[in-house]
């Protein structure tokens, strides 16, 4: 299987005619200027990841992250919308009618519009992939490492990104994951609370 594939902002990752209208509905609603003078949409303001589910088909959902908007699109699909600043794990897995099997795992900072635009398969506007595993094998020791957490006490989406990035490493490599601590935690508030 291939790694994540990277899109931009100009490619859809999931082309879809509700997501269209709800953009062009919302287009005009508001708008800011970015740090380099474009005025930007209200709808671009947010990261999209797409949520889907197929019995036995697809699964495509958040592994821990809280949208600030989620839109339904119909009975299987729906929208999550982040803000900058928020960390969201994103877990795919698809499977077709041979039985071969696609798992895919991403955890994405969201940041300012147009500032990052690296993101994953099904997630759509201004991110930074942490980190971005793919192979059930690979995808399951990721989510452990995701459970070890939540069991410590920590929540998934305030972990330090430099944690991430080494499981990222560790995991790709079949290396030991180091264990995440208080004080790497701590530093990694303080450092978010101070800039």
């Amino acid at each position: 299987m291939t790694g994540i594939h990277v899109q931009t902002n100009e490619k859809a990752a999931f082309p879809n005619h509700r997501e269209e209208a709800f953009r062009r509905r919302h287009d005009g609603a508001a708008s800011v200027n970015n740090s380099s003078g474009e005025t930007l949409a209200a709808a671009d303001l947010l990261t999209r990841a797409e949520l889907l589910f197929l019995h036995r088909r697809a699964d495509y959902r958040l592994r821990f992250g809280a949208p600030d908007i989620t839109r339904c699109l119909d009975k299987a699909r729906a929208l999550a919308m982040f803000k900058p600043g928020q960390v969201f794990g994103y877990l795919r897995w698809r499977a077709d009618e041979n039985g071969a099997e696609d798992w895919r795992f991403v955890i994405v900072k969201v940041r300012a519009p147009r500032r990052s635009v690296a993101t994953a398969d099904g997630v759509r506007g201004s991110g930074e992939a942490l980190l971005s595993i793919a192979g059930a094998a690979k995808v399951r020791r990721a989510l452990l490492q995701i459970d070890l957490l939540e069991a410590a006490g920590f929540d998934p989406a305030a972990v330090s990104p430099g944690f991430y990035r080494h499981l990222h490493d560790a995991i790709e490599k079949a290396e030991p994951v180091r264990a995440y601590s208080r004080e790497e935690h701590e530093a990694s508030l303080t450092k978010f609370r101070c800039g």
